[in-house]
């Protein structure tokens, strides 16, 4: 009876270990199609999450400073800057001024309407009474094609100056425009097949996005978007970009693919 009963723990015990060897393969055979997978979905995020930007960017952004060298003796609530719009490398193109792809800010982001005087001129103000005296004058000026914002200057009294300097162009590609996040939007709401086409997003997966304002007083995503509840990889990052009153802003865009 010793014999047998050692003979029947023996065997209970290497039927225990195959049938616990077999559920580790069961679930190896269970997993294993999701560890092949997860590579490359996070590689398919990355690479959706950069061409999205790239569908943002604004390509033809560019900067420039442009600062009094000499004080302002008068009272004038405006400025006209000499010899500034034109065609060489220091100066703004005239097609932007004209067609008010301009944005004109000074460092405390208050902003400035422009108009172009007498050719080679930009007339740029309102000041605050006695500001203009006091304090001079540090602006930034940006233009693109993705910029709009101007509606007249409406100053008197501005006396010419070639006093100041203007720093050299600095051209910009990490801004991303609003209205392209909204026509990127547009895009996936009435034809998503197509959109995924030229994103080269592959067949048997899907992607949306989702941009915000820190304070969410801005968001722009696509809607009704059915997203699965597993299998979801996402990232978010911040942003740069221009809103639709061409105020340079910090957002988030979060990507997610599936």
């Amino acid at each position: 009876m010793v014999w047998e009963k050692r003979g029947t723990s023996h065997l209970g015990f290497v039927l225990s270990f195959v049938i616990f060897l077999t559920f580790l393969l069961f679930m190896y055979a269970m997993i294993e199609p999701v560890l092949k997978i997860q590579p490359g979905k996070e590689t398919l995020l990355n690479d959706v999450k950069n061409k999205i930007v790239g569908e943002f960017e604004v390509e033809d952004l560019v900067i420039v400073t442009v600062k009094n060298t000499s004080d302002i003796t008068s009272q004038q609530d405006c400025i006209v800057l000499q010899h500034i719009i034109g065609l060489e490398e220091d100066q703004i193109p005239e097609s932007y001024v004209q067609n008010n792809y301009l944005s004109i800010r000074d460092l405390s982001g208050n902003n400035f309407d422009y108009v172009a005087s007498a050719g080679d001129k930009l007339k740029i103000g309102v000041w605050v009474a006695g500001d203009l005296k006091k304090e001079g004058y540090f602006l930034k000026i940006y233009y693109s094609e993705e910029v709009k914002d101007n509606s007249g200057v409406t100053g008197t009294g501005c006396t010419p100056t070639d006093d100041y300097e203007m720093s050299s162009k600095v051209t910009e590609e990490s801004y991303i425009s609003e209205s392209k996040i909204t026509d990127l939007k547009n895009s996936y709401e009435t034809d998503y097949a197509a959109l995924k086409t030229s994103l080269d997003i592959p067949a048997g997966s899907d992607f949306t996005f989702t941009f915000s304002s820190p304070d969410n007083s801005t968001s722009i995503s696509p809607e009704n978007v059915d997203i699965p509840d597993t299998n979801i990889y996402v990232s978010s990052f911040p942003i740069d970009y221009l809103d639709s009153d061409a105020n340079l802003k910090l957002g988030i865009l979060k990507v997610t693919v599936w």
